[in-house]
């Protein structure tokens, strides 16, 4: 894992004028003497140094920003929308979309049909340690005067700390997930009911010229009928109901609001239509070939 930064500074790099250390620098050398801070520079790859050294020994700036791009990492595992809750309430029988390897999930102590996430428990678990560590970090700077002080000695354990438990839950994360098996059937049916593509009706009536405003009063009417008829989609209608509504209303609508449809229209960047997720995956892999150590 590295800090996503276009430019990394380095603080302050003692070397002999012109950049080249052709002995050993004495010791006023070192502390008076004009430094060339190319060589070590270029050695540790560093494309930009700070103009003012006692700032950048002072500052633990790297350090700092590490830890905060390994916490928003490990926040991303945990969000339920980023798969890091996913195993936990999708694994369960309310939902039944993934079926989680029995490599990375436990048995209950009291009911032998339960397959317990643990792994994915844990790794939501281990996010408030990256957090700690940040704070920690935050806390130690926020108070120091310019230059070195030996409060920054201490930075070196939460730095680790953040990085090893990053990287251990990303492993076990990747592991889980690339082991485990999807409901696809379950999921698909999922998407059924619940009024959903009601947006979509909405459309529907603007790309025939309605007034979005209008139309979103239509669509919201359309799912009343519905529901007074005791029905839980609006393509249970009637086209006759349905006319009720708007006259705008034709047989093509049960096609556009279809689930499958409605995934298929929305073609916007980061939108969900297959062509916009292939984009996606390709730039993802085209990232992680051009970042990958």
């Amino acid at each position: 894992m590295t800090c996503n930064r276009k430019k990394r500074e380095q603080p302050f790099l003692a070397v002999a004028p012109g950049g080249k250390r052709q002995r050993p620098l004495l010791e006023k050398e070192v502390l008076t003497g004009p430094t060339g801070r190319g060589a070590e520079r270029n050695l540790c790859r560093v494309k930009k140094t700070l103009q003012f050294a006692s700032h950048g020994c002072g500052a633990s700036k790297t350090v700092v920003l590490f830890s905060g791009s390994s916490a928003l990492r490990a926040a991303g595992i945990s969000r339920r929308l980023v798969f890091g809750r996913c195993p936990i309430l999708l694994e369960g029988e309310e939902f039944a979309f993934i079926d989680l390897s029995e490599q990375w999930s436990t048995g209950s102590s009291i009911m032998p049909q339960k397959k317990n996430p643990d792994f994915a428990e844990l790794i939501r678990g281990r996010t408030g340690k990256v957090y700690g560590d940040l704070m920690a970090l935050l806390v130690m700077v926020k108070g120091l005067p310019l230059a070195y002080d030996r409060d920054l000695q201490e930075d070196k354990a939460s730095l680790f700390d953040a990085l090893d438990t990053c990287s251990t839950c990303l492993t076990v994360f990747t592991a889980m997930i690339s082991s485990a098996k999807w409901n696809e059937a379950k999921m698909a049916a999922s998407c059924e009911g619940g009024f959903a593509n009601a947006t979509d009706v909405a459309e529907y009536l603007v790309r025939k010229g309605m007034p979005f405003r209008t139309a979103h009063g239509v669509a919201a009417k359309a799912v009343r009928l519905a529901i007074d008829a005791g029905l839980s989609r609006i393509e249970d209608l009637s086209i006759e109901e349905l006319k009720k509504c708007s006259e705008l209303i034709d047989e093509d609508l049960y096609d556009k609001i279809a689930p499958r449809s409605c995934m298929e229209a929305r073609r916007t960047a980061g939108g969900p239509s297959p062509e916009c997720v292939k984009a996606q995956l390709k730039a993802l892999k085209k990232f992680c070939i051009k970042n990958k150590k």
